[in-house]
């Protein structure tokens, strides 16, 4: 009997730090160092923009106008999209939009895929801060100057991460979405976010050279890097980027989220080997967020197993005091993502979508572990479709006053409308 009541006591200690625990000390460790949002700036930093395409002749030149219609100075921005050998119009429809406009280049890879694009582009650019967006990202007019403000307001900034959402979609995939924002945002407060989206996000150029070949989530790899050489990375909650492709079925929810575990996994565990050279704070935030991968779901199997036990044997004190204990964790966890203020009017869920979210979150997990040693891919991964109100044109649709289409759907989210 004793057996089942120490794995049960291990189980709820496990999960107690997995789920609500980690949580916690964020809020903790953020509130005890926070410091003010940065100002706005009088002049502004020379940024590379780039954007790494192919065959996406149906977003770009949304994707042009989106980026070119913002309010950072034109004079300092270099603008590069890194082609991948597209078969369809989406060049022609770049160089006709470009023109002889000298703040934008079109640059054509030898290579397809993400990480070849960009190492073939990133010897190319001539600023010191670089930002990486994909043509399914739709920045806010004003994404560009909160990102650099963060750089700008603290040097040992390295990398920053803009605050994504999704459009439309699943209700458990925008669930998802608003519970990792909040808990990066927390992770960027009290030291470093473990990983920023990789549809939008800026670095220092100094930082890295180049990503290695092997690179699946670019998003992941360059704040461990910046993480790891003792620069910060930070999750810009007032930089609000749109993603137009989202999961439309179950289906390509679970297909989307396996992959994307599977490549956070891999990158996660490629720093492990510098844990000694770490500090405190990111070692802490690099095991945990390696053992949630790793163990969350098994520890989340063994907890119910152990409770079932216990309730057969009548053992209801002991079922007690870990459910009271769970369930006060819960509460607190609750209350420091609640104290997190993101964008726009927030989504409120059912508590069958947060359920099914948890559940779906497991499996995935579960499956990540059971297939690691088997399953492999690379940064030239299917895309998913995008929302139909953003495909199929070749140049962005005006109203109100000439503003592009993606600016008032920003809008739009950010009144929560």
């Amino acid at each position: 009997m004793w057996m089942i009541i120490l794995f049960f006591s291990m189980a709820t200690l496990l999960l107690a730090w997995l789920l609500f625990g980690y949580v916690i000390w964020l809020r903790w460790a953020g509130a005890a160092r926070r410091q003010p949002l940065p100002v706005r700036l009088t002049s502004w930093p020379a940024l590379s923009v780039v954007i790494p395409c192919k065959n996406e002749e149906g977003l770009i030149a949304d994707k042009y106008h989106n980026l070119i219609s913002g309010t950072y100075p034109r004079d300092q921005l270099e603008i590069v999209f890194a082609d991948g050998g597209s078969t369809d119009s989406t060049l022609n429809i770049l160089k006709e939009l470009a023109g002889d406009d000298p703040r934008i280049r079109i640059v054509s890879c030898p290579v397809g895929g993400k990480i070849a694009q960009l190492n073939y582009a990133l010897p190319k650019l001539s600023c010191s801060l670089v930002l990486v967006t994909d043509a399914d990202a739709r920045l806010a007019p004003d994404a560009l100057e909160q990102i650099a403000a963060e750089f700008e307001a603290d040097v040992h900034v390295g990398v920053v991460g803009a605050c994504t959402v999704p459009r439309g979609g699943l209700a458990v995939e925008r669930c998802f979405w608003q519970a990792q924002n909040r808990v990066r945002a927390l992770e960027s407060d009290a030291s470093h976010v473990s990983m920023v989206i990789a549809c939008c996000y800026a670095f220092r150029r100094d930082l890295i050279t180049g990503f290695p070949d092997d690179v699946i989530a670019d998003d992941v790899y360059v704040a461990a890097v910046a993480n790891t050489r003792g620069h910060r990375s930070v999750y810009s909650t007032r930089a609000l980027v749109e993603e137009l492709r989202t999961p439309s079925n179950i289906r390509e929810f679970f297909s989307h989220k396996f992959r994307k575990s599977n490549a956070v996994f891999r990158e996660l565990l490629r720093f492990v080997y510098r844990l000694p050279d770490m500090d405190g704070s990111w070692k802490s935030i690099l095991t945990t967020r390696i053992v949630q991968q790793m163990l969350l779901p098994w520890g989340t199997l063994l907890w119910l197993l152990s409770a079932a036990t216990l309730v057969n044997l009548g053992y209801w004190r002991v079922l007690g005091v870990g459910a009271g204990m769970m369930f006060a964790a819960l509460v607190a966890t609750r209350r420091a993502t609640m104290a997190v203020t993101l964008p726009g009017k927030q989504e409120r869920f059912s508590v069958i979508t947060l359920g099914l979210a948890y559940v779906y979150t497991m499996v995935i997990l579960c499956a990540t572990g059971v297939t690691y040693w088997s399953f492999r891919q690379d940064s030239r991964y299917a895309r998913l479709a995008s929302r139909p109100r953003s495909m199929d044109r070749n140049r962005v649709e005006r109203v109100g006053g000439g503003r592009p289409t993606t600016e008032v759907a920003l809008e739009e989210s950010l009144s929560g409308s």
